[in-house]
């Protein structure tokens, strides 16, 4: 309850938008037929618990009605979601099956192991990781990509060599394929291997030509 009092106040003072708190018998009431609320000129925000969003009689009254996709979803503490066995899993999945803009929140996406972000990014977007086999492959190539960024920040003489050598010789490297298939990897190596001064102008270029590359940041991002 605390939590949801917290985003009704902060949306407000932040940004000047006025959210319902709803209870499971006015989320099962009103959510399904907010057409009627659009089209009157008082479009639905609401804030409803997972507690809420997972018990049987709101995924019934969702699936009974139809109607427009949500414009937007937002899901907090999404790790309690993780777990693809549960009611909390099928439940949000359901949600963010019918909108058009999802975000995930999430200050501990990864628990206990790496499949807690691999089942919590399937979630958001399934098509993108249709398996673990995929998503441990794009993480050990991404890992390349990480090691060029982080080198390309430090102050190493010869930062760029070493950045270059990182993303140039892939032989043997788990999930090369899908760092190789980018249009964007020959063009950074040619930046990295460009017979130009290693200036700080150049290294900050140098780090978003290489941040394009990265695996998972289009989805993924830490503040």
């Amino acid at each position: 309850a605390a939590l949801r009092a917290k985003w009704q106040r902060e949306l407000m003072e932040r940004f000047q938008l006025d959210f319902e708190i709803l209870d499971l018998a006015e989320a099962c009431r009103r959510i399904p037929f907010r057409r009627e609320e659009e089209l009157a000129g008082r479009p639905l925000r609401a804030i409803v618990s997972l507690q809420s969003i997972r018990n049987k009689k709101f995924l019934e009254a969702i699936g009974r009605e139809p109607a427009p996709p949500f414009s937007t979803v937002v899901v907090d503490e999404v790790h309690h979601c993780r777990n693809p066995s549960t009611k909390s899993h099928a439940a949000i999945e359901a949600v963010v099956e019918d909108a058009e803009a999802v975000v995930f929140l999430s200050a501990t996406p990864v628990q206990t192991h790496s499949e807690d972000l691999f089942h919590t990014l399937k979630l958001l977007l399934p098509g993108e990781f249709p398996t673990t086999d995929v998503f441990h492959s794009r993480l050990a190539i991404n890992e390349r990509v990480v090691q060029a960024e982080t080198l390309l920040r430090s102050r190493e003489p010869d930062a760029i060599g070493q950045a270059l050598d990182r993303l140039g010789n892939l032989n043997g490297c788990d999930g090369r394929e899908y760092l190789t298939k980018d249009p964007e990897y020959p063009l950074v190596l040619e930046e990295l291997g460009a017979d130009e001064p290693d200036t700080p102008q150049r290294r900050v270029t140098l780090q978003e030509s290489v941040s394009r590359l990265n695996q998972i940041s289009h989805i993924f991002t830490r503040t």
